[in-house]
């Protein structure tokens, strides 16, 4: 190799998902934001190459293989586990070579399982975003779940106590997801996919040592309504507008909407768009017999 060439990674794109996103920089309160940790022996049970060539995770003719190369790339970005406040409280001691550079975010959304009604504790309580990717033209949001309990599980909100992660004291306090899980969302979001209905997919899912799984999904654009709904419900306006602004600016960035006004006019398009396909997804569903 000529002096001063550099080597091409064609797993470089793997590295960007390190935990950031523009959601940490413009929803203040949005989120709570976590270290995470390697966890060894897991093992790659599901890789769903055709999603991982669209979103540029892999290149074009990259076969349908797990090379030694993606195997560590996937395992490298993927297999990871927050240290929560439970961690923290406990003296949790994590090796310096296991600990990832990065923080991982937990978003805030509303959930009706909580106590109360204004979500103050609700979000992820097993997930985090390990962040996006953009290729031509389309960004795409990626999260795990299954990778620690945060403190915005519903059992946390219930009692007002930090939880291990692997636990067997709490509903919904747990933390972990089960490959069962797993494979029943890559098979309903990929009948879905193929029959025309967006939704998230199933990008991943890997096996931990201890039997559960860590599954890795992907979405344009993973802001949903209870995104939205928990500032509405606490009457956070700046919060409420920062999660709008990032949710228009991403569906016109990636092409599904056209550019809209701005002021006034802006936010009532979002209302009627989003109207509208509520209506055109209920009426799909009715009309496929599927909920």
């Amino acid at each position: 190799m000529p002096a001063g060439r550099k080597v091409d990674d064609p797993y470089r794109p793997f590295k960007g998902l390190d935990g950031s996103h523009p959601f940490k920089d413009q929803v203040t309160g949005g989120y709570l934001d976590y270290p995470a940790r390697r966890v060894p022996g897991v093992e790659v049970v599901y890789f769903n190459f055709p999603l991982a060539r669209e979103i540029g995770l892999i290149r074009t003719r990259h076969p349908d293989r797990l090379t030694s190369g993606l195997k560590a790339a996937v395992l490298d970005t993927f297999a990871i586990q927050i240290v929560n406040e439970y961690d923290f409280e406990n003296g949790l001691k994590v090796s310096e070579e296991d600990l990832l550079p990065g923080t991982y975010m937990a978003t805030r959304y509303l959930q009706l399982q909580h106590p109360g009604r204004t979500g103050k504790g609700s979000g992820d309580g097993r997930s985090i975003w390990n962040g996006c990717i953009r290729r031509r033209g389309t960004t795409w949001d990626i999260s795990s779940g299954g990778t620690g309990v945060t403190r915005l599980c519903p059992a946390t909100a219930e009692t007002g106590e930090l939880f291990e992660t692997g636990n067997w004291n709490a509903d919904y306090g747990c933390g972990t997801a089960t490959l069962e899980e797993g494979f029943e969302s890559l098979l309903m979001s990929e009948t879905f996919h193929r029959n025309g209905i967006p939704t998230e997919r199933t990008l991943a899912i890997l096996r931990r040592p201890d039997g559960f799984a860590i599954n890795v999904r992907a979405g344009r654009n993973l802001i949903r309504p209870s995104h939205f709904f928990v500032h509405h419900k606490q009457n956070n306006f700046p919060a409420l507008k920062a999660v709008a602004e990032l949710f228009m600016e991403r569906q016109i960035r990636n092409g599904d909407w056209p550019d809209m006004p701005g002021g006034n006019d802006r936010y009532r398009v979002l209302a009627q768009t989003m109207a509208r396909t509520f209506g055109k997804m209920v009426a799909t569903f009715q009309r496929e017999y599927i909920f």
